[in-house]
């Protein structure tokens, strides 16, 4: 409430004071013709009765207090009150979350079913289910603290990860958490505004609490603690460390339950973590948009008797209502559509003749782009993208409903460099990332201190080079050599026609997978499903080369 009044502000202030001069003026004439009417002495009691109305409790229901409550209710919606600002209609805002899971040996305890790891996986299944649309990041540590993933938000292929992961593969026993602070650095380096650490774990080591402490103090990030285990298992659950650094950080502390309630509690945690972004850049967004269907329902009265003037005052007030968006809304940078991407949208969508004539009721009061906002807000993005006439939105609604090649095809044709990274983003989706990463670099080339690009762009790199690394890590993996396994005895069945030597098999790297997509789907064939074998390689070489800690 404190940050709505803070917030709380009018886009068009100058339509408050004329609507308070059309209230003056219509109760001074009000007034004026009370006093000139006045007559009830001049009539005879038995003809006054007769041409009176009589007083009942709906007579303050009249043309005249109506006409008042119409010029109150469009003022209000003219000036546009707001209190909070759009969401960026080409990226995410809200907050990252870095889930930094405990994989200690300490994890395989039993004392909660089927272990505490198995439950700690299953619980973060639960809690991505929550949050759809927030963009998670994984870490694990032990006695070295690795990056799964980095922040993305396709939960579906974090939790493949997520189940493939066990203690076996963490290359140094122990329990430091404080170890994965260069990995989060890392990750959240880039992030435009605070972001939540879910820590997952049985206990902490000495040293672990006032190192979290103090990177939390100079980051400014969340932290929420997940305890799991019990206390009375042969292995305990060192619930006073976890107490102590919660205390210490500010954080919420969650124990495990078999319900769906600590779930739901690392939820709030998060909702409370969560910080809008203050960015003058984006617009703010109207909300007088809702007072529009009590001004209509009034203004419909205006074809009974003596109301008439209801029906001017609309007249005066359709040029407010369909007054174009704020100059901070207007894509300036961006040139036409092509005739040949545009009516492609438009003919995609066919509305119902129900549909239909509500859409022509709302174009009365509401150009395209206006109604096709509010459909985009609703989360109808298929009707919104037939709807919009301004090639901007038209984009985003293509976007949003992950549609990212016919995106591709309309930011392609629009003119500025916000357009052509929505472009690149939009190629990351659909793992072209050798595209995404040529978009990026050209963006930076015109303007060096682009923060996004730069850090979408080290995305995108990180991902070729997981490619590169999973090709190399395959020809050594178990299961590749060129001996085929008899099926009815187990034994190698030497002289297959599908014979592969997996000493000469050539190794490809990201840029020859991703331009071939016949060569990326052959090399596709012969790729682990499970990979734990990848990550456990992936792991030992990074301890091998740089340490405990990212």
């Amino acid at each position: 409430m404190t940050e709505l009044l803070a917030n709380f502000h009018w886009l068009r202030p100058e339509w408050l004071v004329i609507s308070a001069l059309a209230l003056f003026v219509e109760l001074w004439r009000r007034r004026r013709a009370s006093s000139r009417q006045s007559l009830s002495d001049a009539i005879a009691p038995h003809l006054r009765e007769a041409l009176t109305l009589p007083v009942t409790r709906w007579r303050w229901f009249n043309p005249g207090n109506s006409l008042l409550l119409l010029i109150l209710l469009g003022g209000l919606v003219a000036a546009g009150p707001s209190w909070r600002q759009q969401p960026s209609p080409l990226s995410d805002d809200a907050a990252a979350l870095v889930i930094l899971l405990d994989v200690s040996r300490s994890m395989n305890s039993t004392d909660v079913a089927p272990s505490r790891l198995e439950r700690s996986k299953q619980k973060i299944s639960d809690l991505l289910a929550l949050v759809p649309d927030k963009r998670v990041g994984l870490m694990v540590f032990a006695g070295s603290a690795h990056v799964v993933l980095p922040l993305t938000p396709d939960h579906d292929i974090l939790k493949h990860y997520l189940a493939s992961l066990h203690s076996d593969m963490m290359p140094r026993p122990g329990k430091h958490a404080e170890y994965a602070i260069p990995g989060l650095t890392q990750m959240l380096d880039a992030t435009q505004q605070p972001a939540d650490i879910l820590l997952i774990t049985d206990g902490l080591a000495e040293s672990t609490t006032p190192q979290i402490t103090a990177w939390l103090n100079r980051t400014g990030h969340g932290l929420t603690v997940f305890a799991i285990g019990e206390e009375d298992a042969p292995i305990p659950l060192q619930r006073d460390s976890l107490i102590a650094l919660a205390d210490a950080t500010d954080a919420h502390l969650v124990d495990d339950s078999i319900d769906p309630s600590d779930v739901q509690a690392i939820k709030r945690a998060l909702d409370q973590h969560y910080r809008i972004r203050d960015d003058i850049a984006l617009p703010w967004e109207d909300a007088g948009y809702w007072l529009v269907w009590p001004v209509l329902i009034l203004a419909s009265l205006w074809f009974r008797r003596g109301w008439t003037p209801l029906w001017l005052l609309l007249v005066l007030l359709l040029p407010a209502l369909n007054s174009p968006p704020t100059q901070a809304q207007q894509a300036r940078d961006f040139g036409p559509i092509t005739a040949q991407s545009e009516p492609a949208i438009h003919e995609a969508y066919r509305p119902t003749p129900f549909e239909a004539a509500l859409d022509a009721f709302i174009g009365l009061w509401l150009t395209n782009d206006q109604y096709g906002r509010l459909l985009l807000q609703w989360g109808y993005y298929h009707k919104a993208g037939a709807t919009f006439d301004d090639p901007r939105w038209i984009a985003t609604a293509a976007y949003y409903q992950q549609d990212f090649s016919r995106a591709i095809a309309l930011l392609t044709t629009l003119e500025g460099q916000s357009a052509a990274f929505a472009a690149a983003n939009a190629r990351a989706h659909l793992r072209d990332y050798m595209g995404a990463r040529r978009d990026y670099s050209g963006l930076l080339t015109s303007q060096p201190d682009w923060a996004a690009a730069e850090t979408n762009r080290k995305i995108v790199q990180q991902l070729i080079d997981e490619i590169d690394a999973l090709s190399a890590s395959q020809p050594d993996e178990p299961g590749t050599s060129g001996e085929a396994v008899n099926p009815e005895d187990g034994a190698p069945a030497n002289g297959s026609e599908s014979e592969i030597d997996a000493t000469t098999q050539p190794t490809l790297t990201a840029e020859q997978l991703l331009a071939s997509p016949a060569l990326a789907e052959q090399w596709l064939r012969g790729v682990q499903q499970d990979p734990a074998q990848f990550l456990t390689v992936k792991f030992a070489k990074q301890l091998e080369s740089r340490g405990v800690s990212e």
